[in-house]
């Protein structure tokens, strides 16, 4: 409705342009100069990218060719956690993968934006500290959360029983072991019944893995695999406990959506979490598992906390 079809222009980069292990490569650059000159010709008073950071390993161009005028540059900034955890990503496994140049890269083209949009304060500070932008280049706008999870979702709870629900495990960062640790040093109370709900490409063998060494009863770990999204809002929705155990976060968007369904929460105290929850007494450390079972304990045996959460979290989750 805002703009017309005509208003709306398709780009096709060239089979066989994803960056790899050499992001200058001959194909890559042509198809960044076809991307360039297509763009120059509808005259735009600003370019904006919603993700700098891609193009590695798919056919998606981002960068503009320094032989070409530039229109005025901005783009969104989502997390620098590649660079600011360099031991988990750049001196590890992305670099045995070879994503290091194409990161490197990126980098250089993000140092070259008129402006940065950032998800979260804490991104902005990230940004601040590792591009050497003027602090007016970078600006906090948030990150956003679909309509869908405010509404109440239709019909019964797609889980039996009560669960901890913690999404998008497919990332070191993601701290899935020590979670799975915690809870096996929850009160047998509050375990009692309780499963942990999962979400994710981690594999189904290492969770069970880590749920023998916690000593957690068998079938205590119920791994959903990817979920479509539009089962995502009841997933929280009847949760009684949603946990984002992070060691880093750029916005924390499973977070936000939990706290718009309305679903009691703890996180850590890592990244744009805090800024994102806005109540302390549910953060915790994510390298210290007693102190995450201290504040999962919390909220699952305090009816009247969960509740709060529960009244606390759509209002809170809009404002970001």
């Amino acid at each position: 409705p805002l703009l017309g079809a005509a208003q709306i222009h398709h780009f096709t980069p060239p089979e066989g342009c994803a960056a790899g292990a050499d992001p200058d490569h001959p194909l890559r650059q042509l198809a960044e100069h076809i991307r360039a000159q297509a763009i120059l010709a509808l005259a735009p008073d600003m370019v904006h990218l919603g993700s700098l950071f891609e193009g590695w390993n798919d056919q998606l161009v981002t960068n503009w060719p320094a032989a070409l005028p530039r229109p005025r540059h901005v783009a969104t900034l989502h997390d620098l956690i590649p660079l600011t955890r360099r031991a988990e990503y750049l001196e590890g496994p992305w670099r045995d993968a070879g994503l290091v140049p194409w990161y490197m890269r990126q980098l250089l083209e993000l140092r070259g934006m008129d402006g940065l949009l950032c998800n979260s304060e804490a991104t902005r500070r990230e940004g601040l500290a590792h591009l050497d932008m003027a602090p007016g280049q970078l600006v906090t706008v948030g990150g956003g959360v679909a309509a869908q999870f405010f509404a109440t979702p239709p019909g019964p709870a797609p889980i039996a029983g009560r669960y901890i629900l913690c999404l998008g495990l497919n990332d070191i960062r993601k701290n899935e072991a020590r979670l799975i640790a915690a809870m096996g040093l929850l009160p047998p109370s509050l375990r009692d019944g309780l499963r942990l709900v999962v979400t994710g490409t981690i594999p189904a063998l290492h969770l069970e893995r880590l749920a023998r060494e916690a000593r957690l009863a068998e079938g205590t770990i119920l791994h959903l695999g990817m979920v479509e999204d539009a089962a995502l809002p009841a997933l929280y929705a009847h949760a009684a406990l949603f946990v984002l155990p992070s060691l880093a976060e750029g916005f924390g968007l499973p977070l936000a959506e939990a706290m718009a369904a309305g679903a009691p929460f703890a996180a850590s105290h890592a990244g744009a979490l805090p800024e994102l929850a806005g109540l302390p007494d549910v953060l915790f450390d994510p390298l210290d598992i007693h102190d995450m079972a201290r504040v999962i304990s919390l909220v699952l045996g305090d009816a009247a906390l969960a509740e709060a959460l529960r009244r606390w979290g759509p209002g809170r989750a809009a404002q970001h």
